[in-house]
């Protein structure tokens, strides 16, 4: 009788089969969420867009820097006032750093989840951010929620490529996807900092791989069993 059949979660884009549907789900779940995020870009700004174009992205850096306040969305405000010197647009240019990276937050964990999961689970995320108002109102903002957005969806990904592979590769994408965050929120530390504490103990081995200290009971436990025996 043959063994358990196991599936290596972790194979290519298209290791697992997905019926028509899945596909179908995904693709259009996928065109619906650029569409709808893409589409307005050029309507008015509101309230807090209005506050942070006047207040610290149209007079630059020194202000950006100057003080810290929770609607300075400091890397952001940074962005949108080196693109807005260049690129003519109006809101849309102004906007550009807030949609574009709240887009690529998704296309990175929809791709993640098809790795990892399957395309079923990577379809159902990808409706479900479709459908939910809070990013349909943020993600095209001119305001720093996209740049959080891609940081929260670098830090999933790279947290769980280091438990998997420990590579320094993912330890530094880590730690890129944090600091883009806190540049951006500094508040963005205390999940950073909680995201980087779970992952502590197992990252030790990957410091310190010397560092076994189970290694002398273990070998004196193996001494033994061959005296006994």
């Amino acid at each position: 009788m043959s063994g358990p059949l196991r599936v290596d979660r972790r194979e290519g884009f298209c290791s697992r089969p997905a019926t028509f549907a899945v596909y179908l789900l995904l693709f259009v779940s996928l065109g619906l969420l650029f569409y709808t995020r893409l589409a307005g870009l050029g309507q008015s700004f509101w309230h807090d867009e209005v506050w942070s174009v006047l207040k610290f992205i149209d007079p630059g850096p020194a202000v950006i820097f100057s003080e810290y306040i929770p609607n300075n969305h400091m890397l952001f405000s940074l962005l949108a006032w080196g693109t807005t010197r260049f690129l003519p647009g109006g809101e849309v240019t102004y906007r550009l750093w807030g949609v574009v990276p709240s887009l690529l937050a998704v296309v990175l964990l929809v791709h993640w989840l098809w790795r990892r999961e399957g395309p079923t689970v990577a379809a159902l995320f990808s409706l479900l951010v479709l459908t939910s108002p809070l990013h349909l109102d943020y993600a095209r903002e001119a305001r720093g929620y996209g740049l959080a957005f891609l940081a929260s969806a670098g830090i999933l990904w790279a947290g769980d490529s280091i438990l998997a592979s420990r590579g320094r590769q993912s330890v530094a994408a880590f730690g890129l996807a944090g600091l883009l965050g806190i540049l951006t929120l500094p508040v963005f530390v205390l999940p950073f900092v909680l995201s980087f504490a779970v992952r502590i103990a197992d990252m030790k081995p990957f410091f310190w791989p010397q560092a076994d200290l189970t290694a002398p009971y273990r070998a004196e436990s193996i001494d033994v069993r061959q005296r006994m025996n």
